[in-house]
């Protein structure tokens, strides 16, 4: 994999640095289960060359605002849990999971750091119609779009090669 074959040359670098487009932080938050979508986006960005911090299950606001000022990342990423992201299920919990992550923006605006990061929350969650309802940078409705997106922040935050790569619009 792309992830593991970055982990054998930083080995040989001197600033193994070098080989990182920079940094990630991922959340599910306030959940007792796992999305797919965090670990699958945790997958994706060490396969893009970020360095990736992965808060797990049960991650509070101030969990994240900490994280977030302590590492310096690029990129956070945020999921609710998994039951919120079936309206048939639990819309209250949708409902309760934008409030939340609501307030882990806030606390990140009201902090200083909100402006540092792209934020992106994962899954389809009823609740929350744009990015905008939030004030994250990014909807990853499903999976494909998720790539897509990732790709798209890799590519135009190219430190290694500046300039190297280039996003076709479809």
């Amino acid at each position: 994999s792309t992830a593991k074959a970055r982990d054998v040359l930083s080995e040989y670098a001197s600033d193994s640095k070098s080989f990182t487009k920079g940094k990630a932080i991922v959340a599910t938050i306030d959940g007792e289960d796992y999305t797919h979508w965090q670990g699958f986006v945790v997958n994706i960005l060490k396969g893009l060359g970020y360095i990736t911090i992965n808060l797990g299950n049960g991650a509070s606001a101030k969990d994240v605002v900490r994280s977030v000022k302590n590492e310096g990342p690029d990129i956070l990423g945020i999921t609710p849990p998994s039951t919120s992201l079936i309206p048939e299920f639990n819309a209250v919990s949708s409902i309760s999971s934008k409030g939340k992550i609501k307030k882990v923006i806030d606390n990140l605006s009201d902090k200083g750091y909100r402006d540092d990061v792209t934020i992106l929350i994962g899954g389809n969650i009823p609740a929350i119609h744009s990015a905008a309802d939030v004030g994250v940078d990014y909807c990853c409705e499903n999976m494909l779009k998720t790539v897509e997106l990732l790709r798209e922040l890799a590519c135009s935050s190219n430190k290694f090669f500046p300039g190297a790569f280039t996003v076709n619009s479809v």
